[in-house]
């Protein structure tokens, strides 16, 4: 897919101009809840009017670590990096910002589901930071523009406009 997006001229200004990307709460290695989560959810959806309705179970499935929809994304983005890399003679820049807290009582993007895969390590300049007192739905609600988990955010947005 990058080589299309890549070759298709409308989308080089865009690509081009990138100053980096914040991966927010994503299970950028799979999510091991959805290893769980995924046979109940196809069980629930068996039942007329079940759990179907609220949750994709192919969704879930695609969220598993070992999962290939997950591979392909990472070997796309890797794909991405190292010809952003080329362009810019510089790496881009990458911030993984993890949750900390549970979510009715699981964590939706644990430690390990947050980190950044190692091949995208080799053609980023990364860094990864914990969003204190945080969960997977709290990590988008912020009481404030002055809301300090708001402001680690903002300042992964400055520090990539920076550089």
């Amino acid at each position: 897919m990058h080589a299309e997006v890549q070759a298709n001229p409308h989308y080089t200004p865009f690509l081009r101009s990138v100053a980096g990307v914040i991966l927010l709460a994503s299970p950028s290695q799979g999510s091991a809840l959805a290893n769980v989560a995924t046979p109940m959810v196809q069980g629930a959806s068996r039942i007329s009017g079940g759990m179907s309705v609220l949750f994709n179970p192919a969704h879930l499935q695609a969220l598993k670590p070992s999962a290939q929809e997950l591979e392909s994304v990472t070997g796309e983005f890797d794909a991405y990096c190292a010809w952003y890399s080329g362009l810019h003679y510089a790496a881009l820049k990458l911030a993984a910002l993890r949750e900390t807290r549970k979510t009715s009582g699981f964590r939706v993007v644990d430690a390990a589901s947050g980190d950044i895969p190692e091949t995208t390590k080799l053609v980023t300049n990364w860094q990864v930071q914990d969003l204190e007192g945080l969960n997977h739905v709290e990590v988008t609600k912020f009481s404030s523009m002055d809301d300090p988990r708001l402001r680690k955010i903002l300042d992964q947005f400055l520090r990539m406009q920076r550089a």
